[in-house]
């Protein structure tokens, strides 16, 4: 592009994305810590070149991903007040009760928004949504951005600022009315030309930013970067397992000849003779070989490779960098150690696999949705009572120790379940002693010291 047609892409792109705070890449900002395998996320010893969509076509992969992701979302994010009486109460007229809950922008719900975040959030250890807010600073709207095409740059003064690359086709740019004047491609006879990407500076207030697992506070660590060995492991056996089964199943070898053989020769063994390596059909011709001539395979075969258990090995060794427990992903090979009911295995995975997550989630909505003063009385918090269902005899028995300790009130418990409230005496908490109301506890301890009155003898 010429200097002219760079000042009016960047005066076009101001205009557009005036509400992300944007401003072209400035080079005097700094630098970004983070791994060394930032920016080549897919180097691995295998040799095996993948993209990111590759990766997720790896069944463990997909399943570990898509565990933890969909578990995250589908457990309500709830933002609560606390009251002076030191109890809390959901604060559903809040905007970002609404945005969490119900939906963060018109084209999402809550759960697509936090699945969305969370899959990144997985995948590349770090997940960013636009703030959208108000001329009064009020939280308008949420979008996520994809992870993938974000910068974070470490200024001298400590403050981060997030570098995004957006890429605009000129056909977008034709059906919004742009003057071709103001930009520098334009729409030939092959179609809509791609623009140049154009990078854009984020502040840190209009970037809800979810990190992972780090070591420097500014950027989560690159799951699928520091898993890129055992990716490309998994890639390399799949794509050997295709190919061996694609040449019907028998392995590549040489003829074995005892003359030697003219070129013209040589190139006619190999016309006739190639297909008992690899044949375009499935049906297999019979060879017959003569002259002593032999056939002598030198590809290992999948049984010989270990190529089953290979691929059961990477399947356990991807959900440790994710931290599932196997059985969780359908690898049954071994038993679980996590508990003998679905209940202790939902706690440990609750505990060991989601928590950190969650924590993350509810930690970074209370700094960036919520202002100083806001804090003071409001947090978000997941509600995990769902995970925990699944036991209906042990929810019960802990329902019974609920009532009767005087912690939960019957309708507490219906409500709990999703039963209609009684009202009336089941509003009152009760405790052991024939089940009488708490505030009763003291008359009935009253009657029960009183001594009995003496019999008259007259």
């Amino acid at each position: 592009m010429r200097l002219n047609e760079v000042a009016k892409w960047r005066r076009l792109m101001g205009s557009w994305l005036g509400g992300w705070g944007a401003r072209l890449l400035n080079a005097d900002i700094g630098t970004q810590p983070s791994s060394p395998l930032n920016g080549n996320p897919h180097a691995n010893d295998a040799g095996v070149n993948f993209s990111d969509a590759r990766a997720l076509q790896v069944s463990t992969f997909w399943s570990c991903v898509r565990l933890l992701a969909e578990t995250i979302a589908s457990m309500p994010l709830i933002l609560y007040k606390r009251l002076p009486d030191g109890s809390r109460a959901r604060a559903t007229d809040h905007p970002v009760y609404r945005l969490l809950h119900d939906a963060p922008n018109p084209h999402m719900t809550g759960m697509e928004f936090r699945e969305a975040l969370s899959t990144q959030l997985v995948i590349y250890g770090n997940a960013y949504a636009q703030i959208i807010r108000n001329g009064a600073g009020g939280l308008v709207a949420m979008y996520p951005l994809r992870a993938d095409r974000m910068t974070v740059i470490r200024r001298p003064d400590g403050s981060a600022v997030y570098i995004y690359t957006v890429t605009v086709e000129t056909t977008y740019l034709v059906q919004a009315g742009v003057p071709a004047s103001t930009y520098a491609n334009a729409v030939d006879n092959r179609g809509p030309v791609p623009v140049a990407p154009v990078t854009v500076a984020m502040s840190e207030e209009s970037v809800f930013h979810l990190k992972g697992f780090g070591a420097d506070g500014y950027v989560g660590f690159n799951t699928l970067a520091y898993a890129s060995n055992a990716v490309g492991l998994a890639v390399a056996a799949e794509r050997y397992a295709g190919m061996f089964y694609a040449k019907g199943g028998k392995p590549s070898g040489v003829l074995m000849l005892d003359r030697l053989l003219s070129k013209e020769q040589r190139e006619q063994v190999r016309r006739e003779f190639g297909g008992m390596s690899y044949s375009e059909t499935s049906a297999t011709p019979l060879w017959i070989l003569e002259a002593s001539m032999k056939y002598q395979p030198i590809s290992v075969a999948p049984g010989e490779a270990q190529l089953a258990e290979s691929r059961q090995y990477q399947a356990v060794e991807l959900a440790r960098f994710f931290r599932v427990p196997p059985h969780l992903i359908f690898e049954m090979e071994k038993a679980t150690t996590w508990g003998t009911g679905l209940e202790q295995q939902n706690l440990g995975f609750l505990t060991y696999s989601l928590m950190p997550y969650l924590r993350r989630w509810e930690t970074v909505c209370d700094k960036f949705l919520l202002n100083d003063e806001e804090r003071k009385t409001l947090y978000c918090e997941h509600l995990l009572d769902a995970l925990l269902r699944a036991d209906s005899a042990a929810r019960a028995v802990l329902y019974s120790k609920y009532a009767e300790s005087g912690i939960m009130t019957r309708d507490e418990i219906r409500r709990a379940e999703n039963l209609p409230a009684k009202g009336g005496a089941a509003n009152d908490l009760t405790v052991m002693s024939n089940l009488i109301p708490l505030d009763k506890v003291h008359e009935n301890s009253a009657l029960r010291s009183t001594p009995a009155p003496t019999p008259s003898t007259g």
